[in-house]
């Protein structure tokens, strides 16, 4: 018989993953589904995402952008590139280490 958990000596099922991998699977197949889910669904909403992004100064238009959007005519600029680098960065790092004191 076996000392490993999941492997034979009586216990049913079969072997658990442990946390990491299990969220590293759930983190994957959400990449996954946002990368072919994704370009599908700005396909279809383009032209009035597009507009909308653009009405709210989200988005520049092409002259102005650093890149375009695929399916887009507008995009980011510098500006606008490193406001969502700062907003990314906060997630990133700020509020899992809150959440972390919080929680002790």
């Amino acid at each position: 018989m076996s000392s490993h958990p999941g492997q034979g000596g009586g216990s049913s099922g079969p072997p658990r993953m442990d946390r990491d991998t299990e969220i590293l699977v759930i983190l994957v197949a959400g990449v996954l589904l946002a990368v072919t889910v994704l370009p599908a669904m700005l396909a279809k909403w383009a032209t009035g995402l597009d507009a909308w992004l653009l009405q709210h100064h989200i988005l520049v238009p092409t002259a102005q952008a650093l890149f375009t959007l695929p399916g887009m005519s507008s995009g980011p600029d510098l500006r606008r590139l490193l406001v969502l680098a700062c907003a990314l960065a906060v997630i990133v790092f700020l509020i899992p280490s809150r959440a972390k004191k919080a929680t002790k």
